[in-house]
């Protein structure tokens, strides 16, 4: 049986990874460096600002630019996120299925989660210590530390947790961690990724969670 549902925040909850992407390659293209033809969305999106450039910095220049790059990144993420980014409304559907704990494990930052969540008036559906926020941490995903940690909360065995992630960092994170149900919510319809099962809305999601926990 499922116990827990944890949701990514970025692209899962919120429609914001356009924007993430979108302010990095802007700062590149600030400093000459113009990447649009050679983005692979499947592996861009999600993707920690670090290995973002270090992948498309070319290494003779990097030390030199990377800075200046950095500058020009926060300045295009302020100027992005002015609006708060849209409410993924479709994930109300999941917070009526009873018995089941909600959790977030995010990139982000915790200041501008509670921010999202008390504006969307959702907070409540997550208890204080059920989100982790690994901005400017040695931690984000890929690395696997925050479903490590969040199992390690919840108490729960893995196969009592499902995992709901959009990119691919995020889902190697669920993967290295041992969790068993990792769902890829895509409703950009990009190209599927096999080791995972894909869901292209959270009616899909609610469905197969009921239908899991009907068989337990």
């Amino acid at each position: 049986m499922i116990k827990a549902i944890i949701l990514d925040f970025d692209g899962v909850i919120i429609d914001s990874e356009k924007i993430w992407l979108k302010s990095k390659i802007e700062a590149l293209s600030k400093n000459n460096i113009h990447i649009q033809k050679k983005i692979n969305k499947n592996f861009c999106l999600g993707l920690n600002s670090n290995s973002f450039f270090k992948k498309f910095i070319p290494k003779k220049i990097y030390s030199k630019i990377i800075n200046k790059v950095i500058k020009s990144y926060k300045i295009s993420l302020k100027k992005n996120f002015l609006k708060t980014p849209k409410l993924n409304k479709e994930i109300l559907n999941i917070f009526d299925i009873k018995n089941i704990k909600f959790c977030i494990v995010s990139n982000n930052s915790r200041s501008f989660i509670d921010k999202v969540l008390k504006k969307y008036k959702i907070l409540r559906y997550f208890n204080h210590n059920k989100i982790i926020a690994l901005r400017n941490t040695k931690f984000q995903k890929p690395n696997p530390y925050g479903y490590l940690k969040m199992c390690k909360i919840l108490k729960y065995k893995r196969s009592e947790i499902a995992v709901v992630e959009d990119s691919l960092s995020g889902l190697i994170s669920a993967k290295d961690a041992k969790m068993k149900y990792i769902f890829r919510y895509n409703p950009l319809k990009l190209k599927k990724i096999a080791l995972f099962k894909n869901i292209n809305s959270f009616f899909d999601l609610k469905k197969l969670i009921l239908q899991i926990n009907t068989k337990t």
